[in-house]
């Protein structure tokens, strides 16, 4: 019988690669007995999500209906994050008003994605050729692109570390599904949520110490309409 190909070794039902070879279909068939996959871990490491190099499964997954999930802030609801999840975190946001502004910030370790289902949002996903601390809907980048508006069914993908905003041009409210990777931007939701309704005075200082703590760096002011 062909014996197994080089590099390749059973080890308590696990299929184990190392750096010398790999498994071919010929010999992997030529093996004797079974090789089964445990499927309670991956075996891979992976990018997103990393705890140990490995992200855990959960035995079954769940629906939600519409109007469900946890509420973080006034206008956002948590559907999956990391009580369930290491690789990313899901939100619905809802009534995003016209004139509210994100401001452009950046994240070092998170990457995000940001789909419109109603209304319109200006969207800012790239490095400009001038961080100015002003008005990033006038940025462009170095190959020439601008901010985009986009109404439902538009898409923006933000990898880690670029720039990015979205702002409510009007003249209706907007609504969005927001996801970040990994899992965990949550909490940064849900103390700043408590962070606004618990003060009377200036946030500016608390805020920024808030976004320092949560990978956050802010580039131009956040702007929310009726609030100094």
């Amino acid at each position: 019988m062909m014996a197994r190909a080089k590099g390749a070794v059973r080890a308590q039902n696990w299929l184990v690669f190392s750096n010398a070879g790999r498994l071919t279909l010929t010999a992997w068939l030529a093996c004797a007995g079974p090789l089964v996959l445990k499927i309670t871990e991956l075996p891979l490491r992976l990018d997103a999500g990393r705890r140990g190099g490995r992200m855990r499964f959960m035995t079954d997954g769940f629906v939600m209906g519409p109007g469900e999930g946890e509420r973080v802030s006034p206008a956002m609801t948590l559907k999956v994050g990391d009580k369930y999840s290491t690789a990313w975190s899901m939100f619905e946001v809802v009534d995003i008003g016209p004139g509210f502004d994100v401001g452009a910030h950046l994240h070092r370790n998170a990457e995000e994605l940001f789909y419109v289902l109603e209304g319109q949002l200006d969207l800012l996903a790239f490095e400009p050729r001038v961080r100015t601390p002003g008005n990033w809907q006038s940025w462009e980048s170095h190959t020439g692109a601008t901010v985009a508006r986009g109404g439902p069914g538009s898409m923006m993908y933000v990898p880690r570390g670029c720039p990015h905003a979205f702002a409510n041009p009007g003249p209706g409210p907007a609504r969005m599904i927001f996801l970040v990777s990994p899992s965990g931007h949550e909490h940064y939701q849900k103390e700043l949520a408590e962070l606004v309704a618990g003060t009377t005075g200036p946030l500016d200082a608390a805020i920024a110490e808030l976004r320092a703590r949560h990978d956050i760096d802010q580039l131009t002011p956040q702007v929310i309409p009726g609030r100094p």
